[in-house]
């Protein structure tokens, strides 16, 4: 079967709701896997098909057999278990720093050569170029007024199988001192770092500390927590 860029409404529809054949879900779960837009895209569906159907046991009409809604909410939970067991979404080294031009007081047109440095990594980092990033950010003096180019460096060294050097940028940084959602969001990125380390017992310590509490990550890191405590390696994806 040839996979086009981007699955279909219908296609993602179809395997949320368990009708595809068997033997064509594995192809279209490895686009999921490498295509993020669809995987948002299939994990909305999801959601939307499980609201629907718990609109429709409580609309007033004849009642169908208990055992179709059982099937149903089944192929919906395989559809999730399958995702979770495959995708790669709630890998650290996946996630980029969310980033915005004026968050580190950079603008456009500078003409000091140090901020027109900043401005281009912020705009690379927003490109998906971690290599740019690196190359534009390394061994320069980034004042705290630009704190959030450190994560975004340690982010990019973290997506150029450099976490060592992403770790001591962190450090450096003194995570805790940061106000949130940077904190976490730092600590996220951290947790990555210590992953592809293989300091397991320092990434799962933090990973029980950012579940422990509510927070962006909160979720995600009980599901790593969960899976590490099960004796499976927290997956995290190649450099992007």
């Amino acid at each position: 079967m040839s996979i086009p860029a981007h699955l279909s409404d219908d296609r993602l529809i179809d395997l949320a709701r368990g009708l595809l054949p068997p033997q064509a879900e594995p192809e279209l779960l490895g686009h999921l896997e490498s295509c993020p837009l669809c995987e948002d895209r299939f994990r909305r569906t999801c959601k939307e098909a499980e609201i629907g159907r718990l609109r429709r046991l409580r609309a007033p009409r004849q009642r169908s057999p208990w055992w179709i809604g059982a099937a149903a909410a089944a192929a919906l939970i395989a559809a999730f278990v399958l995702l979770w067991d495959r995708s790669p979404a709630p890998s650290p080294s996946a996630y980029w720093f969310p980033l915005a031009i004026e968050r580190v007081g950079l603008r456009t047109g500078e003409s000091d050569p140090q901020a027109a440095a900043f401005e281009a990594a912020a705009e690379a980092y927003r490109r998906r170029d971690p290599e740019r990033v690196v190359a534009l950010l390394r061994g320069r003096e980034i004042p705290e007024a630009h704190d959030p180019l450190k994560i975004v460096l340690a982010s990019a060294l973290v997506k150029t199988g450099e976490p060592a050097a992403a770790r001591q940028i962190l450090h450096r940084l003194r995570i805790e001192t940061l106000p949130q959602p940077d904190r976490d969001r730092a600590r996220w990125i951290l947790y990555a770092a210590l992953v592809a380390e293989g300091r397991n017992d320092e990434a799962r310590a933090l990973a029980g500390d950012l579940a422990s509490r509510p927070g962006e990550f909160s979720e995600a890191a009980r599901l790593l927590s969960a899976r590490q405590g099960q004796g499976r390696p927290a997956r995290t994806n190649p450099p992007q």
